[in-house]
């Protein structure tokens, strides 16, 4: 999955890091079960 496909191309740079932050953290929690 990809959740900067969600975020629109034209958004703000602090909504693109949001959104990168929250995929980094689900990446995380997926490899050790835990954040």
């Amino acid at each position: 999955y990809n959740l900067a496909m969600v975020v629109a191309p034209d958004a703000s740079a602090p909504v693109k890091a949001v959104a990168d932050h929250i995929r980094a953290t689900f990446e995380l929690f997926r490899e050790t079960g835990k954040f």
